[in-house]
């Protein structure tokens, strides 16, 4: 291995062999991007489903608000004494 003495200013040529084969990384790459855009979608789907149990459910609290309360008669449905 080529070496330099401390705080000096050297050129090093070493030679290195190449490596043959895939890398980790070409090896997932594929596998990492089919496994993100899955789970964006089942995100995107619950979210969707979140949202809509929500909103019924708001929905029939309202109704079930109105139900609960009575309501005064109209001024012209008002029994007259």
């Amino acid at each position: 291995m080529a070496a330099a003495e401390p705080r000096t200013t050297e050129v090093l040529v070493e030679r290195v062999g190449l490596m043959s084969g895939l890398t980790p990384a070409t090896r997932i790459g594929p596998w990492s991007w089919r496994a993100l855009t899955g789970l964006s979608v089942l995100g995107l789907v619950l979210g969707a489903v979140a949202h809509r149990r929500g909103r019924n459910r708001a929905r029939a609290a309202d109704e079930a608000q109105e139900a609960a309360v009575p309501t005064a008669p109209a001024p012209s449905e008002a029994p007259v004494a």
